[in-house]
C-alpha cells in the first residue's frame, strides 16, 4: 500500500475543470461533490471510459461523524427570537422533497447536531414537513393569516424572512420549494444574494435573518464556539445565549471521563433540539469518487472514517494492471466493471 514514489497535486479553479483534466487522463482520481454530476455527468451512459471499465467509480459509505447542512436562525433579530417561529420554520424545510429532487436522492436527512458520534442523542425522531403543525406553531405565537394569505402580528407586521444565498441553479431550485412550503403556511420568504466576502461579517453583526451553515463532523465535538453565548460576538452563528447550553458546554469542556461527555453531549444535542437555533438539512454519510482503473483498490475502496487522502496511502501502484488498462485503450476492449456502491466497513455490499 502506498508504494508511490512522486504525488503530484493539481490546483484547478472550478469542477468543471478538474472533470476535464480527469477526463483527459491529466488527473488520477476525481472526488465528485456534487449530486447532479454524480447522475448525470460521471455516468457510463455519458461516458465511454466508464462504459468500458477504464474508469471505475464507487459510492462509498463512510462510517464516521456527519459533515451537516443545516439552515441556521438569527435569533437577534425578529421574527426569529420566537422560539415557535423557529419550531414553525423547522417544520416547513421540505428536506424529502430536497433530497429527492435538486439532490437526487444523493443525500440523508439530518436528525442530529452531533450525528454519527456518540453524542448523538438515542432515538432521535425523523424531521418531517409538517404544514399543519407549523400552522398551529404560527397561530399560538399570534401570527394570524391577513387577506393576502400572509400571516401578520397583531400590529399588521407581515411574518416576512430574508435568505441569504448564492443563487446558483442549485440552490435556486432549493429555495424555490422551501418558498413554496413557507407560503403555504402564510410566511413570506424573500432572498438576499450574499458573497462570501461580506457573508461572515454580516452574520456575526446579526444582519441576517436565514443562512446556510455547512460544517465538519468531528469524532470529538467541539460546541463551544457555535453554541456558548460568550461566543455571539466573533462565530456563534445564531446568536444562541442560554444557560442551560452554556453550562452543559462547561461541564463538556472540562470533563475528561467518555462517558461523562458522551452524556453531556446527547443531553446537549436534545437541548439544542428544543431551541432550534438551526433548522437541520441534509448530510453525505459517504464519499463519490472515480479514478483510472491502474492502482491497486481494496473492495472497500476507503476506510470507514476516510477523507480525501485514504488513496494516497492505502491504494497502490499496480503495474500490471496498467499495463492492461493501457492495452485495453489501445485494443478498445472492456474491463471489468465494479460494484458501484460499496460499504467500507464491510467490503463489497
Amino acid at each position: 500500500m502506498g508504494n508511490f514514489r512522486e504525488l503530484v497535486l493539481r490546483v484547478v479553479r472550478s469542477p468543471k475543470e478538474e472533470r476535464q483534466l480527469f477526463l483527459a487522463d491529466e488527473v488520477d482520481i476525481l472526488f465528485v461533490n456534487s449530486a447532479a454530476d454524480w447522475v448525470t455527468e460521471i455516468t457510463p451512459q455519458a461516458l465511454e471510459p466508464l462504459r468500458a471499465g477504464w474508469v471505475q467509480r464507487r459510492k462509498v459509505r463512510l462510517h464516521q461523524p456527519a459533515d451537516g447542512m443545516a439552515l441556521v436562525f438569527n435569533l437577534r433579530r425578529p421574527p426569529l427570537d420566537e422560539l415557535r417561529v423557529r419550531q414553525a420554520l423547522t417544520h416547513l424545510l421540505p428536506r424529502e422533497q430536497i433530497i429527492e429532487g435538486p439532490y437526487r436522492g444523493e443525500y440523508e436527512p439530518l436528525r442530529s447536531y452531533f450525528e454519527g458520534t456518540p453524542g448523538e442523542k438515542p432515538a432521535l425522531p425523523e424531521l418531517r414537513c409538517d404544514t399543519l403543525e407549523a400552522g398551529r406553531l404560527l397561530d399560538e405565537a399570534g401570527w394570524r393569516r391577513g387577506p393576502d394569505g400572509v400571516r401578520q402580528d397583531s400590529l399588521g407586521h407581515p411574518l416576512d424572512v430574508v435568505l441569504a444565498t448564492n443563487l446558483s441553479p442549485e440552490w435556486t431550485l432549493v429555495i424555490d420549494l422551501i418558498r413554496q412550503e413557507f407560503s403555504r403556511a402564510g410566511v413570506r420568504l424573500r432572498t438576499e444574494p450574499v458573497d462570501m466576502a461580506t457573508h461572515r461579517d454580516r452574520v456575526i453583526k446579526g444582519e441576517i435573518h436565514l443562512f446556510w451553515h455547512q460544517w465538519r463532523g468531528l469524532q470529538e465535538p467541539r460546541p463551544f464556539s457555535p453554541f456558548h453565548s460568550s461566543q455571539v460576538a466573533s462565530y456563534n452563528p445564531s446568536g444562541l445565549a442560554d444557560a442551560t447550553v452554556d453550562s452543559l458546554i462547561e461541564a463538556y469542556d472540562a470533563n475528561l471521563l467518555d462517558d461523562q461527555r458522551v452524556q453531556l453531549l446527547q443531553h446537549l444535542d436534545a437541548r439544542l433540539g428544543q431551541l432550534a437555533p438551526y433548522a437541520l438539512g441534509w448530510h453525505a454519510p459517504f464519499l463519490r469518487l472515480a479514478w483510472w482503473n491502474r492502482f491497486g483498490v481494496p473492495a472497500e475502496v476507503l476506510r470507514p472514517q476516510a477523507g480525501e487522502s485514504c488513496p494516497l496511502w492505502l491504494w497502490w501502484w499496480d503495474g500490471s494492471q496498467a499495463q492492461e488498462l493501457e492495452a485495453a485503450r489501445r485494443r478498445d476492449r472492456f474491463l471489468p466493471v465494479g460494484p458501484l456502491e460499496v460499504d467500507s466497513a464491510q467490503g463489497r455490499s
